[in-house]
């Protein structure tokens, strides 16, 4: 009978060891899943930094421009101010000019002309007009510089607008992306610990598994088939063995 026994157990031996095989083969392929993840995982992080380089230049060149901006706003400002200065200057005489006009046209003159002979009655509304047609010359001649350097100031303003509107949107765009990338590199992270986490169960499970099977290997004694005395030891093998290969536990 314990003859029958070693020969049992020794007749189920290779399909339990084929189960085992299975079982780590199993194992091993998952976990090669998990590598091939983490392998991923480093890729993403390296595109991750990537673009956190790229973020970073974009944000200190937003920092760098906007300095740049800010004093040419300021520079713009002073212009504006000078500008306004050298107007106030010019301003008495023109409105000095605009009362001497609308009192020359409130006084109209009309010479007494009588066959084709004027009586020169009107000679100081004459020479009047004349005058402030002069005046009004010089003042043209001194309000046009005037007038080029607010155009010019209004161009560089409508550039100053652009370009405001342009590091402005830099910004945002700066915000956008750090906010995705904070979000990115979290998602990241939980799923890189999740996979390390399931990496590490399985290497544990795989070492587990073949250490119980050098267990299972290491009781089987060499001679249990032929000795009948051994009935008890080819029984712990018994219990060893089919922990990993039939669920016994």
């Amino acid at each position: 009978m314990k003859r029958i026994l070693a020969a049992l157990l020794f007749a189920i031996m290779i399909p339990m060891m084929g189960r085992a095989d299975d079982k780590i083969h199993e194992i091993q392929k998952e976990l090669n899943a998990h590598f091939a993840k983490r392998a991923d995982f480093d890729a993403t992080e390296k595109t991750l930094t990537a673009k956190a380089s790229d973020i970073t230049f974009a944000y200190d060149a937003w920092v760098k421009q906007s300095a740049v901006q800010q004093q040419e706003v300021g520079t713009l400002s002073g212009k504006v101010k000078e500008l306004g200065r050298q107007n106030d200057l010019l301003k008495p005489a023109l409105d000095n000019f605009d009362q001497r006009v609308n009192a020359h046209n409130a006084h109209k003159c009309t010479e007494k002309c009588s066959n084709g002979h004027c009586d020169g009655s009107c000679a100081w509304y004459t020479a009047e007009k004349a005058q402030l047609d002069a005046d009004m010359a010089q003042l043209q001649a001194a309000y046009a510089p005037l007038d080029r350097q607010t155009a010019e100031l209004q161009n560089e303003q409508t550039q100053l607008n652009k370009n405001g509107d342009l590091l402005d949107q830099i910004r945002k765009n700066v915000h956008t992306d750090a906010a995705n990338w904070n979000e990115a590199e979290a998602q990241l992270k939980a799923s890189r610990d999740a996979n390390e986490a399931e990496i590490t169960r399985l290497q544990v499970k795989l070492a587990k598994l073949r250490g119980e099977n050098s267990d299972c290997f290491s009781k089987i004694p060499s001679a249990c088939q032929m000795n009948p005395s051994l009935d008890d030891q080819c029984e712990e093998m018994h219990a060893a063995c089919g922990k990993s290969f039939d669920g016994n536990r």
